[in-house]
Order: structure tokens, then C-alpha cells, then sequence
């Protein structure tokens, strides 16, 4: 079994696509030694095979779905999570709209198997108290549980097959409720340095997060890649 990882998946959408490609720009010059696993869901053969040309540090998983809700496809991510834990000891998820300036080692930081590690916060209800854009987790059996619990959860919940903006913030409130269910996950506060909104020049990964995108300093920094 290998030591660490990263995955992210996209969709067929044109911006998403567009901004794996920057994500994996940024990890090849600030963060090289870092291997990445994509999940690319309903995506050609080629387009995955273009990306070797951006990072050559890389998986690729081809994935097909049904699912035409944009917002239940990204539920598929706790499975991909759970399939890596067959290979790696430590997983990263880091969405693919997020810019890596530096090197991610620190990710790996005061991780134990069964450490989760997510930017936590405490004021917010719970389907906003994880930050689901970013976060490590370790390779044990409680880990798996609490990813398991997610994917039974979220199987439930999709079957109501409801489509508005509940369905993006759900994943993350069972993430919570199903850390918060079980005691034996070992927490750590994952710094905001590793997803940083508001763009400060000494972090390590800035996340545009869908509402920041157009930022002009993020924008900077997004065309310096070229795509």
C-alpha cells in the first residue's frame, strides 16, 4: 500500500474542466511531489488522457452516471474516497476549483488512521460546520465506517431525488453528523491555510468555491496557467 494521495473528480462541465486543468498546472509547479487521482465522470477518453500533458503525477478513474443532478453526482465522492483506502494510507480530497500555491506536505501533518482532519466551524449550522472542500483523512476501519455511514446516508437521501441547493450542503451535513456519531474518529482542525476564500497571500491553497471565482486576485492567478 502507498503512502498518500490526492483525488478530485469533474464532471463533463466546460468549467469545471477548464479548471482541473489550472488545479493540476498548480500542483505540478508548487507542489510536484504530490500524485493526484481523478475521478472524471461521463468524460471522454480524451480529455483524460490530455491531462498527462498538464501533470504527468497522475491517476485517472473513467466513471459513467446516470445521475443527472449535478448536485447528487458530487455525492459520489465518499465512495471514490472509500475505493482509495484499498491503496493509499492517507487521503486528501481537495475540490478541483481550488488554486495549490505551495507545497501541500503539510497536509499530511499529526495524521494517525484514524484521523480526520477538516476546517471546522463551530458557529455555523451543521451542514456548514465541515468545509467540504478540502480535507485529509487516514486508513483505518473507523475511517471507512464513518465513510460508509455517509454513502448510506446519502444513497437515502437521493432517492427523494429532490434537485435545489440542499442537495450540495447535504453531503456535508452528514459528514458532521456521522463524525459526530462516532467517537472513535481522532479530530483535527485542519488550518485555513489549506482553504483559504479569502485569498491571502501566505496560504497554501486558495478555493474559489463557486461564489469566488470572478475575484480579480483569484483571477490573476487562475490565467498565469494559460487555460
Amino acid at each position: 500500500m502507498q503512502t498518500n494521495i490526492i483525488i478530485t473528480s469533474v464532471d463533463n462541465s466546460p468549467h469545471y474542466m477548464q479548471g482541473l486543468l489550472v488545479f493540476l498546472a498548480s500542483i505540478k509547479t508548487n507542489s510536484p511531489q504530490s500524485k493526484v487521482r481523478i475521478y472524471l465522470i461521463n468524460c471522454t477518453e480524451k480529455y483524460g488522457q490530455s491531462l498527462y500533458f498538464v501533470n504527468s503525477n497522475i491517476e485517472i478513474k473513467h466513471i459513467t452516471s446516470n445521475e443527472q443532478s449535478a448536485h447528487i453526482r458530487n455525492h459520489l465522492r465518499h465512495g471514490f474516497l472509500l475505493e482509495t483506502t484499498k491503496d493509499y494510507n492517507a487521503i486528501a480530497w481537495i475540490d478541483n476549483d481550488t488554486i495549490i500555491r505551495k507545497s501541500l506536505d503539510g497536509l499530511w501533518e499529526n495524521l494517525t488512521p484514524e484521523t480526520l482532519k477538516f476546517w471546522f466551524r463551530k458557529d455555523e449550522r451543521d451542514a456548514l460546520k465541515f468545509q467540504g472542500g478540502v480535507y485529509v483523512i487516514g486508513n483505518s476501519e473507523v475511517i471507512k465506517e464513518w465513510l460508509k455511514d455517509i454513502i448510506a446516508a446519502l444513497d437515502k437521501y437521493n432517492k427523494t431525488k429532490k434537485d435545489n441547493k440542499n442537495d450540495w450542503y447535504i453531503a456535508q451535513e452528514y459528514m458532521y453528523l456521522m463524525y459526530k456519531n462516532n467517537k472513535r474518529i481522532r479530530f483535527v482542525n485542519l488550518d485555513t491555510k489549506f482553504n483559504d476564500s479569502k485569498f491571502n497571500d501566505d496560504s497554501v491553497i486558495w478555493h474559489c468555491k463557486h461564489t469566488h471565482f470572478n475575484f480579480p486576485k483569484y483571477q490573476v492567478e487562475y490565467k498565469s496557467y494559460g487555460y
